[in-house]
């Protein structure tokens, strides 16, 4: 054997630590990493996507940049189609192919109806009138000439009758009380706002005369097509009715600065955000981080900037309000203004080669939110001939032996989609033997490939990376529980024994369920509940997953006995709760839940609450659900009220309008972290918007628990997995150039960790050579210790003997950002510095799964960076870390990560001689690795 022990203590030496204050200042950008996407959707149009990781967490930034002096490309405002006052998705707005771009626009208040707080002008037209906090709200307009102002509007609206002149409230907005004249036009909708005030006069106007004037709420009444209803009520409404009598002739005077009928369009938003390239000082304040929509103008006017910024996840954080203005400032905008944020903050993109707009962002309430109004980017350049194709692929792994879908795709000179004939696409492929069977490539042996596709004298390529056959397959569950009629995205991926992962497209994998069925890479849950499985095999691989249809129902309270009280919210709300004999779905009743929410101004609900503790259910339910009978439709709310039994209480949206007559059924799921036994405290009704104020009944019947099926029958284990470490050995290498040892935690709580330590550090003396411990380090627990030594202390280290790179990171927090910013920055630049051999992380705690970094994006922006050592400069890379159950292998895209036990991490029923290990590691001249996994004491 080959050993050297002269170099040890140059290599100690080399050992350098940082505290958290060594790199404080450095990146004042504040940014850890960043990565940019960019691509053209339409003539003067691109899509830009920038992900950045800073000191303060992810931000996911989207931007449309669009120069709208050219004549093939606009801008248009987005309304629901329903009306200005139904609200909508963006998505839904969008009813015109030549719209490729749309962001959400103003604020709104939202409920019943969807009113827009600020303007809303097309074309000279005014639909929506101005904000009356005309100094707090900024308004973005476009001029005739196409020229972008952003301003705070002056306005005054007067209806004009026999000379006199009437202020108007507003045009086309909601009104919380109606106190003041609000008119309303078919730009609002078919209909005027419901509401429920018993001296509401309705002023209906056609062709500028008042036909009639109708009292009290008006259910079933139409907004005249070429006309308007004025509503209003209490003093105002007597004055104004001596006035507009049947057959007054009236008109309409606005008066706006700018002037809104020079104006092609206009929509409100919040604070001007910059004036003139500088930060503005805010007029509006939207405090903290959240997702953000902003719209920015180049200083010349041309270059429009539309950004939306995701937040409230742990993917992304979101940006302050200075934040997004300074971001404003750096994309190139010389005035901007702040749009609705939050839940509304929505983007949308026409692709390159696609004819349909996709959702860009993501919106923080999980899909789009219904809104008031948006701005489209429109392009009008005429489509032509077929110019250029391009392919993509869902992923640019592939597995020998399997396939890969290469989708073609066109677009002609200005950006606009051409359909392909998949048919008469020829491909070829180079690096790698394989063939196609129409569009699907079939590799027969592994490297870097590249597909070339020719089509009508065009030619695109494509690389891929062609894997040796999957050791494991990676399933999207371990077991499903849903609903019948449902769909479910099953994606499957394989894993090489290198850790390279590909999607294995279904048609390769053989896939068999006892229940529903399978089309493409979705499955469908069917009709019929009860249990099965799923089995997935491919080669030597198989696996079952658990199935659960459905759901088994147990009523747990049928109203049949008296079961509750009445309560409310606020105290002033009247109503009452009792069993009610006319009406049930089974047995002899239900329970009625009255309420009266007339004269309230704020949110007010009407509360059953059930008798002592509530109802208890012992188990917790997937889903809880009740039958409720309406008479009328409304918006009200139902909501139910339950609680574990740690107190943590969580309410449930049954529905959130009540939009249906008689018996319906309706359910919520309920939060998986509840803790057993869960009590059904309350049921109720709640009205947020004080103009749906009514007085009513609903009646309550089956309250009902559902749970899933448990599952039938035994689940066979995994089958044919053969992920292993073949740097794994039994036997010490007979040369080595380098070796270490790598041991665990060391904290001592019980008499065993002192025995553990003495054991560790025993075996560290005897072999002489660097030993590093991973985990958690006891204070003073290596002392005494004279081998050199590398513990994964508070901070981070380099130790370096020649090409062989130690990093010592510090995840104890859960994850490098959170210990400290700067850690980041350092190991950016430490490797960099790597050029060949082999780099060690070494860390106290796991990257992955369990007791791993918290925020999964940071552990795979770190494994990013490590792999690209492997595949750029063929480093062996090994992670090692602490806190491990036993000795744990993975590995990922060639890194490979072994993680080791030491005291505190093993339950009671471990073996002294099987369960406490620690590992030698060799390095030969060649820079191979070889490691063995020996016991930290031997059997007798």
């Amino acid at each position: 054997m080959k050993k050297i022990v002269s170099v040890l203590t140059a290599f100690i030496l080399c050992i350098s630590i940082f505290p958290i204050q060594a790199f404080a200042g450095l990146q004042e950008s504040g940014i850890i990493h960043r990565e940019i996407h960019q691509t053209q959707i339409a003539q003067n149009v691109t899509y830009k996507n920038i992900v950045q990781f800073t000191n303060n967490g992810w931000q996911n930034i989207h931007i449309i940049e669009a120069d709208i002096s050219g004549k093939y490309t606009g801008l248009k405002v987005l309304t629901p189609q329903e009306g200005i006052g139904n609200g909508s998705t963006l998505m839904d707005m969008v009813h015109d192919k030549e719209i490729i771009a749309a962001i959400n626009g103003d604020f709104f208040i939202s409920g019943q109806i969807y009113s827009p707080i600020g303007p809303v002008v097309e074309n000279g037209e005014m639909q929506s009138s101005p904000t009356y906090r005309m100094d707090e709200l900024s308004v973005f307009s476009l001029d005739e000439n196409n020229v972008p102002m952003l301003d705070y509007w002056s306005w005054d609206i007067k209806l004009r009758v026999n000379g006199s002149g009437f202020p108007i409230s507003a045009i086309n907005k909601t009104s919380f009380d109606y106190l003041y004249p609000v008119i309303y036009t078919k730009d609002w909708g078919v209909k005027p706002p419901s509401v429920t005030f018993p001296d509401i006069l309705y002023f209906v106007i056609e062709r500028d005369t008042v036909r009639e004037v109708l009292a009290g709420p008006q259910e079933g009444m139409e907004i005249p097509a070429d006309g308007m209803v004025l509503m209003v009520r209490g003093e105002r409404a007597a004055e104004i009715q001596q006035y507009l009598v049947p057959g007054s002739s009236v008109g309409l005077e606005i008066i706006s600065r700018p002037d809104y009928s020079r104006l092609n369009l206009a929509i409100g938003g919040g604070s001007i955000l910059v004036k003139d390239g500088s930060i503005y000082p805010f007029t509006h304040r939207i405090d903290g981080y959240h997702p953000r929509t902003a719209l920015g103008f180049s200083k010349d006017g041309r270059k429009m900037f539309a950004v939306t910024v995701d937040g409230r996840t742990q993917s992304s954080a979101g940006m302050t309000q200075e934040q997004l203005a300074q971001f404003m400032i750096e994309i190139g905008a010389y005035n901007a203004l702040n749009l609705d944020g939050g839940g509304s903050s929505t983007m949308l993109a026409r692709k390159l080669g696609e004819e349909d707009l996709s959702l860009v962002n993501t919106p923080s309430d999980g899909s789009m939110r219904r809104i008031s109004n948006g701005l489209g980017i429109e392009s009008t350049a005429p489509r032509g001939p077929l110019k250029y194709i391009f392919l993509e692929t869902a992923d640019s792994n592939v597995f020998a032996g399997t396939g890969r879908t290469i989708n073609v795709k066109g677009y002609d000179s200005n950006y606009n989609p051409v359909s392909i004939d998949e048919r008469k696409v020829d491909f070829e492929v180079s690096g790698v033997s394989g063939g196609f069977s129409g569009s699907v490539f079939y590799p027969e042996t592994a490297g870097n490939a590249t597909v070339t596709a020719k089509y009508m004298g065009k030619t695109a390529s494509i690389s891929l990376k062609v894997l040796d056959a999957p050791a494991e397959l990676i399933l999207p569950y371990e077991e499903i529980k849903t609903d019948t009629l449902k769909s479910l995205s099953f994606p499957i991926y394989g894993r090489s024994l290198s850790g390279f992962k590909a999607l294995m497209e279904n048609r390769d994998v053989l896939l068999i369920s006892t229940m529903g069925r399978f089309e493409g890479q979705t499955f469908n849950s069917g009709s019929t509940e009860g249990t099965g499985k799923i089995m997935v095999a491919y080669g030597q691989l198989s696996y079952e997953i658990p199935l659960s249809v459905g759901y088994k129902r147990t009523v747990v309270d049928n109203f049949e006995m008296p079961n509750g009280s009445f309560t409310s919210y606020p105290a002033s709300v009247q109503g009452h709760y009792a069993l009610d004999t006319a009406n049930s779905t089974s047995g002899r009743s239900s329970g009625r839940l009255a309420y009266d929410f007339t004269g309230e101004s704020a949110t007010a609900a009407s509360y059953l609450v059930f008798n002592g503790d509530g109802i208890r259910l012992d188990t917790v339910p997937q889903r809880i659900g009740v039958k409720v009978y309406n008479s009328k439709e409304n918006n009200h709310w139902i909501r139910m009220l339950v609680e574990d039994a740690n107190g943590k209480s969580a309410t449930l949206d049954l529905a959130r309008k009540l939009d249906w007559k008689g018996f319906k059924f309706i359910d919520a799921a309920v939060p998986k972290d509840l803790t057993p036994p869960v009590y059904i405290k309350r049921l109720y009704v709640v009205e947020t918007n004080p103009i749906m104020h009514d007085s009513g009944t609903v009646l309550f019947d089956d309250l009902t628990a559902m749970y899933s099926f448990a599952p039938q029958g035994p689940i066979a284990e995994p089958k044919g997995e053969r992920i292993y470490d073949p740097s794994r050995t039994e036997t010490a290498p007979a040369e080595w150039k380098f070796s270490f040892s790598l041991f665990g935690s060391t904290t001592i709580d019980k008499l065993l960790d002192i025995h553990l330590v003495s054991r560790m550090k025993a075996l560290a003396a005897e072999a002489g050579d660097l030993s590093v411990f991973a985990g958690s380090i006891g204070e003073d627990s290596l002392s005494g210790l004279k081998v050199p030594t590398l513990a994964t202390q508070p901070g981070y280290a380099e130790a370096k003997y020649g090409d062989i790179t130690f990093l010592k990171l510090d995840n104890s927090t859960g994850g490098l950002r959170s210990y400290s910013p700067q850690q980041w920055y350092w190991l950016k630049e430490r490797l960099q510095q790597v050029y060949r051999g082999s780099l060690f992380l070494v860390l106290p705690k796991p990257v992955w799964d369990k007791g791993g970094f918290t925020d999964i994006k940071e552990a795979e922006l770190l494994q990013q960076y490590l792999s690209e050592l492997v595949s750029d400069k063929d480093i062996n890379v090994y992670v090692l870390y602490g806190q491990a159950s036993g000795v744990e292998y993975d590995v990922r895209d060639g890194v490979k990560y072994i993680g080791i036990s030491g005291t505190g991490q093993l339950d009671k029923n471990y073996s002294i001689f099987d369960d406490f290990n620690y590992l030698k590691f060799y390095i030969d001249e060649q820079g191979g690795i070889k490691y063995q996994v020996l016991p930290l004491y031997r059997k007798p």
